[in-house]
């Protein structure tokens, strides 16, 4: 058989309105894009989104038509980050939550049963 388009949604923040910049950012997304190609995902990438715009991000991704075939999905956000969650670009915290109600059963039925990696990297701010 085919084999399944597999989908993976890497975002990452760079720059912040009132934090500081994410040097290497675009190094580690690099690697991490990497990474998930060769273990054979169609990667979607963001990049410097606010909270609002992650949370889109993630309804759209939810919304894939290729989530259907794939067996097992990928999640990626890097940023800077806060006990609350990772930062979107207005340095408001999204919480890490709100990735698995995005892609709960309710909310994304594709992925019924299909398991989920969440990677998130975050510099800590306090």
């Amino acid at each position: 058989g085919e084999r399944p388009t597999q989908s993976a949604l890497l975002i990452t923040n760079k720059t912040f309105d009132g934090y500081s910049t994410r040097h290497g950012a675009e190094k580690d997304e690099y690697e991490m894009h990497c990474m998930l190609a060769d273990l054979g995902y169609d990667v979607v990438k963001c990049r410097n989104l606010t909270v609002k715009e992650i949370e889109e991000a993630l309804q759209k991704f939810s919304k894939h038509p290729h989530l259907v075939h794939t067996d097992s999905v990928f999640v990626v956000i890097m940023s800077h980050g806060s006990l609350q969650g990772v930062c979107g670009t207005d340095c408001k915290p999204f919480e890490i939550e709100n990735i698995y109600k995005s892609l709960n059963t309710q909310n994304c039925p594709a992925l019924h049963n299909k398991p989920k990696v969440i990677i998130i990297q975050r510099r800590m701010r306090h």
